[in-house]
This record gives structure tokens, sequence and C-alpha cells, in this order.
């Protein structure tokens, strides 16, 4: 007999802090530094064990960067931006499920 793994989808993704609370918004001064993560989801909201999620993507890297080999985000200037998590597949690195967005708020 032959037994086939079947890989469970990702439905969506889930970020948290440091503190390991869920973030939807967070809030730097400049210069301000934090990281986030990313747990990929199953339909019943269970995390995935040994699926990546990658680093961030910020929609405006005038506002915040990320170091894509730490995943430490930097505040650079006041504004409002967001960062979007997506879990790819490991196969074809398409997008898995709903992507997670962080809107972040850089202050003075």
């Amino acid at each position: 007999s032959v037994t086939v793994g079947v890989q469970v989808p990702v439905s969506s993704v889930r970020v948290t802090n440091q503190a390991n609370q869920t973030v939807t918004t967070i809030t730097l001064p400049v210069g301000g530094t934090t990281t986030l993560v990313g747990t990929a989801l199953d339909a019943r909201g269970n995390p995935l064990p040994g699926r990546r999620v990658n680093p961030p993507v910020p929609g405006d890297a005038n506002v915040v960067t990320v170091d894509q080999a730490t995943g430490v985000i930097t505040a650079r200037a006041a504004g409002t931006t967001t960062l979007t998590f997506v879990a790819p597949d490991a196969n074809t690195n398409q997008a898995q499920g709903t992507p997670a967005v962080v809107t972040v708020t850089v202050t003075p």
C-alpha cells in the first residue's frame, strides 16, 4: 500500500507581537523597531506547523522598512502604512489563503 500525505491548505495568516498578542495595528516612534510574527492558519484557525510566512512587505518603505533576513521592522518617518504578511505555497511560491495586513502608524 502507498501512503500519500495531503497538505492542509492555508486559510489565513495571523500576526502576533513580541508578547504573543494578535495585532492588526501598531504604533512606533520614528527610529523605533519591533518584530512581528506571521503564523499560517487552517480553516479552523489552527496553526499549521512548518508552514512558512514571508517577512512582511511594507506598503510605503519611506515610512517603515523590514529587514528581510531578520524580520525587524524599523520606523523611518512619521506617517501611516501597511505591512502585508503572506504564506507562500512551498512549490509555486504563490500566496495561499488570505494574507494578514497590519496598519502601522509612525509618530514623530
